[in-house]
């Protein structure tokens, strides 16, 4: 059994479920923890045999964490509870008891997690990852991270404008594109001082690289278009291709993903026409439906196959 903690119209998530039964005959479910409250949840422990661990769902479908070989971290939803729980100090306390008994849950599991979520929530952090890139051999560009108007105007004047910002993460409220810093921006550059912002040295005449890992599987593929917009290749329906990673850049790769402890990673690089490969950022949860179809890469299967091993790399 495979638990895949996402909600049902993933596309990503549904396709590694029909990979996981048609090529390795493994049972698994897409586990929407929006819905978990609805259910049961019990563990059981006494001093004569190792706890029992298990999820309770309607019509008394019973799920024994003993069962399950593999997990993948998805797209977890957030927790909704119950529409009885009115008072926002309950609701605070029920979301804390949730959160609380359900990591303890995933914690106690023996089976391979893609990705275990405390490596998975440490990954996401930008300036963790700059690091770590830096540290395995990575090139990167320079960066500058910050809330200090004055700061930002004096990278913008080193790279004589030509740098881009971006945002940590990105809500479904309040996305935002990588963008070049251009002078209307610079009108309202005090702004900065009221939330943190990324900026980056722009990597000039470059290509998009979207390379995505599973284990020891590296799978790259090169955007081509001769229209974009040049900043942010998800801004434009581009096309994409197999490229063929050097095998220093590949080893670096692969010791940045042990380094961080994960088992899957999409990580987004440029490269020049002076043929220097510069990493930009990893996504522990990043898409990868549309490199795999375009670019023929078999993504899937080799996540698929991962999961129905059930063993760590």
């Amino acid at each position: 059994m495979i638990i895949i903690f996402s909600n049902s119209v993933d596309e990503h998530a549904l396709t590694v479920v029909q990979k996981l039964k048609k090529n390795h005959n493994e049972d698994s479910i897409i586990l929407d923890l929006s819905k978990i409250t609805k259910a049961y949840i019990n563990a059981y422990y006494d001093n004569t045999t190792q706890p029992d661990f298990w999820l309770e769902f309607a019509k008394k479908k019973l799920l024994n964490l003993k069962d399950v070989k593999s997990f993948w971290w998805r797209r977890p939803q957030p927790l909704t509870l119950l529409p009885e729980i009115k008072k926002s100090s309950h609701q605070q306390f029920a979301l804390s008891e949730w959160s609380t008994a359900l990591n303890g849950f995933w914690e106690s599991t023996d089976g391979l997690w893609i990705n275990d979520i405390e490596n998975d929530s440490r990954a996401e952090h930008k300036s963790y990852q700059l690091k770590i890139a830096q540290n395995v051999g990575l090139k990167i560009p320079d960066t500058l991270i910050t809330n200090n108007p004055s700061r930002a105007i004096e990278f913008s004047e080193k790279y004589n404008g030509d740098i881009i910002f971006k945002s940590f993460l990105a809500t479904e409220e309040e996305w935002r594109e990588t963008r070049p810093l251009k002078k209307e921006f610079l009108k309202v550059i005090d702004s900065v001082r009221f939330a943190p912002v990324i900026f980056q040295e722009y990597v000039k005449d470059s290509r998009d690289l979207r390379i995505t890992i599973i284990g020891d599987d590296i799978f790259a593929a090169e955007a081509q278009s001769n229209k974009k917009y040049e900043f942010d290749w998800r801004m434009t329906n581009i096309s994409w291709k197999k490229h063929d990673l050097p095998s220093d850049i590949a080893d670096k790769l692969l010791k940045l993903m042990r380094t961080m402890g994960l088992e899957y990673g999409a990580i987004d690089m440029k490269l020049t026409s002076n043929n220097e490969y510069s990493f930009l950022e990893i996504n522990p949860a990043g898409q990868f439906l549309f490199s795999e179809i375009e670019a023929k890469l078999p993504i899937s299967n080799s996540l698929a196959s991962k999961l129905a091993s059930g063993e760590k790399t």
